[in-house]
């Protein structure tokens, strides 16, 4: 059931601990979640029909989604936000795990399902492991989420330029367009995997003390 909202705001609103929009963003372009001081949870997933190709009752209508300064929030679902461009995740002390994509979604090829080229994932303080899969970012600058430590990255196909943290563990990395990777002076390191990047020449993994395995394959 889809509610035809085109603008919802949740300024001022101290005592907020949860929000849940699942199948509710067919019509709003433009969302912010900002300083929600109570904030634990909030459900944002746009289901599709797992019978056919096509997502159910979605449209593109979300271009622009900012969820910043929630300093408790926990919970976090952004599956199959189709159409999406700009993200900014952004200073949510408690947001320990986070999750962009469409979980093997078949793409019927429609241009307009994956567009998120304006990524920004910056000083969310426990924030430990990130998956992201079918961004369309050029540059993704981890290294001011001080507790990172599990990378998984999947057809990000425009993906060109990754920075990391000091604290990662784990990365993997399956299509892209790095050229290259510094990973110099990453001392808690034990896992990297980099597969089908074929624009890929230049591995910097000098002093990475704790490193155990390394697979790297077309």
């Amino acid at each position: 059931f889809n509610q035809k909202f085109t603008t919802i705001d949740f300024s001022n609103n101290p005592l907020i601990e949860e929000i849940d929009l699942t199948n509710t963003l067919e019509y709003i372009p433009t969302l912010t979640i900002n300083n929600l001081q109570k904030l634990t949870s909030l459900e944002l997933s746009q289901n599709y029909n797992t019978n056919g190709f096509e997502p159910s009752g979605f449209s593109y209508a979300l271009k622009n989604l900012t969820i910043t300064n929630n300093p408790i929030l926990k919970t976090l679902n952004t599956d199959y936000l189709f159409g999406l461009e700009k993200f900014e995740l952004s200073n949510n002390g408690s947001l320990a795990n986070f999750y962009y994509g469409f979980h093997n979604f078949q793409s019927n090829n429609d241009p307009n399902l994956y567009k998120l080229s304006n990524l920004i994932i910056k000083n969310n303080a426990k924030l430990a492991k990130i998956e992201l899969d079918n961004t369309k970012t050029k540059t993704l600058d981890l290294s001011s989420n001080s507790s990172l430590k599990y990378l998984n990255l999947l057809d990000n196909t425009t993906l060109e330029n990754l920075v990391l943290n000091n604290t990662i563990d784990s990365v993997y990395v399956d299509n892209g367009r790095l050229a290259a990777l510094n990973l110099n002076n990453k001392t808690s390191l034990k896992v990297l995997s980099l597969k089908n990047i074929e624009t890929f020449s230049n591995l910097n993994l000098l002093n990475n003390i704790n490193l155990k395995t390394i697979y790297i394959a077309e």
